[in-house]
C-alpha cells in the first residue's frame, strides 16, 4: 500500500492507494521486480502532489491510473505492463 499526505497545505488530509500490476511475461515480472524500488518512488511522488480534489470520481481515477502505467512503462519498457488495478483507493 502507498499512503501519501496531500498536497493540501495546513490540512492533514492523505491518501492510501494498493494497486496491482498485470505484467506481459516472466521478462516483465523480472524487470518489475529489479525496478521495484524505483517504482515505488516514482508512484509516491506522484501520489504526493495530487490534492483533495484530483483523485474525486472516476474520471480522475482514471486519468490518476493513465499516469502511473505510464510512470511504469517509462521504467520498465514498452509492451511489459499490460495495466495497472487499484485495489483500495480512500481519500481522509
Amino acid at each position: 500500500p502507498f499512503v501519501v499526505n496531500l498536497n493540501e497545505p495546513g490540512s492533514p488530509r492523505y491518501l492510501k492507494v494498493t494497486m496491482q500490476a498485470e505484467l506481459a511475461d516472466r521478462a516483465a515480472t523480472r524487470s518489475f521486480e529489479k525496478s521495484k524500488q524505483l517504482i515505488r518512488d516514482e508512484i509516491l511522488r506522484y501520489l504526493s502532489g495530487l490534492t483533495v480534489a484530483d483523485p474525486l470520481g472516476p474520471d480522475n481515477k482514471d486519468r490518476i491510473r493513465e499516469d502511473l502505467e505510464a510512470a511504469v512503462t517509462g521504467i520498465i519498457g514498452e509492451n511489459r505492463l499490460h495495466r495497472m488495478i487499484f485495489a483500495e483507493f480512500v481519500v481522509q
